[in-house]
Order: C-alpha cells, then sequence, then structure tokens
C-alpha cells in the first residue's frame, strides 16, 4: 500500500501541467490575459467515471485481500501464542 502512495505522489510531483491561473501567474510573474476554460464533453464525463469506479473497485479488492492474507497469516499466529499461553 505503501507503494501505491509513493507512486501516486511521484505522479503528483511529475505533473508540469497548468491547472489554473495563478500557477501561471506564479510561472512568469505577470498575470495572464484571458482564461479559456475547458469545457467537458459527455463522453470524457463518462469516461472520468468509469475510470473512478474502476478505481474504487480495484481499491477495494485489494483491501479486501490484504485483510484476507493477513488473517490468514495472523490467525494461525495467534491460535498458536494462545495455545502457548494458556
Amino acid at each position: 500500500m505503501g507503494a501505491g502512495v509513493a507512486v501516486a505522489f511521484l505522479a503528483e510531483i511529475m505533473d508540469d501541467r497548468l491547472h489554473d491561473p495563478s500557477t501561471l501567474r506564479r510561472l512568469i510573474g505577470e498575470r495572464p490575459l484571458a482564461v479559456l476554460p475547458y469545457v467537458e464533453r459527455s463522453h470524457e464525463r463518462s469516461m472520468r467515471l468509469v475510470k473512478t469506479a474502476v478505481k474504487t473497485v480495484a481499491f477495494a479488492c485489494v483491501l479486501g485481500l490484504a485483510v484476507l492474507v493477513g488473517q490468514h497469516y495472523a490467525s494461525p499466529l495467534s491460535d498458536l501464542l494462545l495455545r502457548i499461553y494458556y
């Protein structure tokens, strides 16, 4: 899970696009003459929603798998410890 957080952090750092006018102002030291808004088309919106849903399901699956693996390896150890101490 830490690797996923690290990859997301690195992706955010390496993103060199301008996302808002304040970034442009900071970069060139002047106010922009005009800002053109980006209008998202309907198929772009639906693809964004599908990607979000896929990422959410994938995260839930990985989290569930991590819990199952943790339970598989932790439970026998806890049973063993209970047998030793009691």
